[in-house]
């Protein structure tokens, strides 16, 4: 390599060490200056505008007030950094004491706070959201290791599902030009359920026989007896049926033995299928009416031990715990899904259901009925559930389609057992 070569790449590593050295001098100022500048409220960015218009029309004009105001707006911004400098060594801890609660119930969204430092700390300011809402603290001063707890009441009036948090830690100055935020913790969800009514089981009153479906498959040990035919060899000797073997022998005159034939049982599984169009139902107290409805009905198919889905709108959720399936009830959201899609999803994905709940509005039409038995196997009971505030009890039932209408929730019960008057 040349010499002017030589010289060309020392002046060119030259040069890419000191940007990169004048870098890394500027990066902390630079992200002090990112910090500060996210950290500007509304009130101070327009403190920082009437400095920058002042000290312009200042120096354009020569006027001294303008100066002035441009200094005094420097200042205050310059005193709202100084006294939201620092950080604070704490920990906070987020509780939802229950998680899980009935409309109506009481909960508590709580927080406590710990000085993990070595020193003590003054007073600190949080934030906890709270639905739409949130609420402020100040805690006082802590010595190192010490904590301090607070709780906020949580309205649990309606249905839902309710997000608290994060909480978070700020900093201001006095005129709120600079609000310092800190995360300390995740959201959490509380879970507010739907009123539920106390119903009989399943298998009693208008349901009847929900403890294991025969079906047409033939097995050779179960509980529905079906018929007996010629004893073969590797069959269970408990299954001869030796009255008949017997009876059978002796008539021909030769040793016969008959065994007992079973219907294959099933576990009944329930599927409830909540409509949540917005046209079926006249006011919204009736949309919570209905879940409230679905709700008491999946609550007892799980303390009788059946197997059950629950479908709302989009969601599809299955399994034995109460807690998950009244989740759904909780999230659930108006939503334009006919129930004739999620029964042709039941039909295609959920064979084994045995029983099939719709709850709906009083406004369902006898053809919507008629669509929506066609969409169940015939030998699969439906039942739908229209739910009016103020509406009559009343029930009709014809080719394996029961039809309940009420008007609050104190009817299901009567209802379900099939004792109308």
């Amino acid at each position: 390599m040349s010499r002017w070569g030589e010289l060309g790449q020392r002046a060119k590593t030259w040069l890419l060490d000191g940007v990169e050295a004048m870098a890394q001098a500027v990066r902390p100022v630079w992200r002090w200056l990112r910090e500060t500048t996210k950290a500007l409220t509304g009130a101070g960015w327009a403190m920082l505008v009437v400095a920058g218009l002042a000290w312009g029309a200042g120096a354009a004009f020569g006027w001294v007030e303008a100066g002035v105001v441009a200094a005094f707006a420097l200042a205050a911004l310059v005193f709202a950094v100084a006294s939201t400098f620092g950080r604070t060594d704490v920990r906070v801890e987020l509780g939802l004491a229950p998680v899980r609660v009935f409309a109506g119930a009481s909960a508590l969204g709580s927080f406590e706070l710990t000085n993990i430092s070595n020193r003590p700390i003054a007073m600190v300011k949080l934030r906890m959201p709270v639905g739409q809402s949130a609420a402020d603290f100040t805690t006082p001063a802590l010595e190192a290791g010490q904590s301090y707890t607070d709780w906020v009441t949580i309205p649990t009036a309606r249905r839902g599902v309710v997000q608290v948090g994060p909480v978070t830690t700020y900093r201001s100055d006095p005129w709120n030009l600079i609000r310092r935020e800190v995360q300390r913790t995740a959201m959490a969800e509380l879970f507010i359920h739907p009123a539920i009514a106390a119903v009989d089981e399943l298998g009693s009153g208008l349901l009847r026989d929900l403890e294991g479906n025969p079906t047409l498959d033939a097995s050779d040990a179960d509980l529905a007896f079906h018929a007996l035919r010629d004893y073969a060899p590797g069959d269970d000797r408990r299954h001869i049926h030796w009255r008949s073997s017997a009876r059978l022998s002796q008539a021909q005159g030769q040793d016969r033995f008959l065994v007992r034939r079973y219907y294959d049982t099933r576990r009944s599984h329930v599927v409830i299928v909540s409509d949540l169009r917005e046209n079926q139902y006249q006011i919204e107290d009736d949309v919570e009416l209905g879940l409230s409805c679905a709700a008491s009905v999946a609550v007892r198919t799980v303390m009788d031990a059946m197997d059950l889905t629950v479908v709302c709108g989009h969601e599809v959720v299955s399994g034995m715990r109460s807690n998950h399936v009244l989740d759904a009830y909780a999230r659930a959201q108006l939503v334009d899904v006919d129930p004739a899609q999620s029964l042709q999803r039941v039909r295609t994905e959920i064979v084994d259901a045995s029983l099939v709940f719709v709850v709906t509005g009083d406004q369902t039409t006898s053809a919507q009925l008629r669509q929506w038995r066609g969409l169940v196997h015939p030998w699969v009971p439906l039942v739908v559930l229209c739910v009016g505030l103020g509406s009559p009890i009343s029930l009709t039932a014809a080719d394996g389609l029961t039809q309940l209408t009420i008007g609050s929730l104190r009817d299901l019960p009567q209802a379900l057992k099939g004792s109308l008057t």
